[in-house]
């Protein structure tokens, strides 16, 4: 065409071939004279991060369903106060910060810069964090064979199911109380001690919390 600034459309092929040369050709008077350019065709970045997660605030989270092709660098961020075991990974591991957990969720975003006339492209999945249940079945005790002992320094947060166990043949008043009374067994009183386990859970993607304490069953006075 005899247009000075043409627009030029690359086809399939052209793109397959990952370059094209185009050639102008101006026709004078007296003679024909000709210039050629070749255009060097770049793939964009693309990136996928995956679907958005759910994990538990006592866990680190792995990108591994994220990947990316066509860049030149990679970076990762959040909008949260957490921190990625390397940034510029494709599948780093997410550990959340006190806000992430506080919040309940964060957003992880991947940014992929590639050639400078491609640009840069950015991808995000949403992070949300449920609270761990705790357990602290208290510190260890004695007290005579005959006694009941009732376990008043025991603790128990974010949880759903709160369960009392033990290794001897003892019983608690309400093995689903935070702080039960236990009565030895007589099993209990001859080996002169038992474990007392506590174990909390939520059901909300988190592992159970479990803790115990030994009880001795044995005066000293």
């Amino acid at each position: 065409p005899e247009i000075f600034t043409p627009l030029y459309f690359p086809s399939d092929e052209d793109m397959l071939e990952g370059s094209v040369e185009l050639t102008f050709t101006g026709f004078g008077p007296v003679e024909t004279i000709e210039d050629k350019v070749i255009f060097s065709f770049v793939q964009s970045p693309n990136i996928d991060v995956g679907e958005n997660s759910i994990i538990c605030s006592s866990e680190s989270f792995l990108l591994a369903d994220a990947n990316a092709v066509n860049y030149n660098t990679l970076t990762w961020t959040t909008l949260g106060d957490g921190t990625f075991d390397d940034e510029n990974a494709i599948n780093p591991v997410y550990t959340p910060g006190a806000t992430d957990i506080e919040n309940g969720v964060t957003s992880l975003i991947l940014t992929a810069l590639g050639s400078e006339s491609c640009g840069e492209i950015v991808d995000q999945l949403e992070l949300n964090i449920n609270t761990a249940p705790v357990a602290s079945a208290g510190i260890d005790a004695d007290i005579c064979p005959m006694l009941t002992y009732t376990i008043e320094d025991a603790l128990a947060l974010n949880y759903e199911q709160i369960l009392w166990t033990t290794n001897g043949d003892g019983s608690f008043d309400d093995p689903t109380t935070v702080q039960p009374i236990y009565t030895p067994g007589n099993n209990d009183i001859a080996t002169k001690e038992v474990t007392l386990t506590l174990t909390t859970s939520n059901g909300l993607f988190c592992p159970e919390s479990v803790d115990d304490m030994l009880l001795t069953l044995l005066c000293t006075d």
